[in-house]
């Protein structure tokens, strides 16, 4: 196996061990989008940590939009108050998906 096969090997790896985190930070997302009417200032601030760190780390698997999307999010919970645009619940299905689907 030469080396180029052996680094994806490792990467899939590390994205099949690192999956369930990721869709923890999508619960805590969805958790945050759920209750905008009554978030309180803990929910916010998980919901924005959640979107950095996958804004930071999907785009490392090859999925640029995922990081594109949780950006966004990040953007939207570091607000105050926080403003949500319409669609935002289509986009969280969104990065569910890519995240879910993904296979390197």
């Amino acid at each position: 196996m030469g080396a180029e096969e052996q680094f994806k090997q490792q990467l899939r790896k590390l994205w099949l061990s690192a999956l369930p985190m990721h869709l923890e930070r999508i619960r805590a997302l969805e958790s945050a989008l759920n209750s905008l009417d009554n978030l309180s200032a803990a929910q916010q601030e998980e919901a924005r940590s959640a979107a950095h760190n996958l804004a930071g780390v999907l785009g490392t698997f090859g999925l640029q939009e995922g990081t594109e999307i949780a950006r966004l999010f990040e953007e939207v919970f570091s607000s105050n108050p926080v403003q949500a645009p319409a669609g935002l619940q289509t986009q969280l299905d969104e990065l569910r998906r890519l995240i879910e689907t993904h296979h390197l």
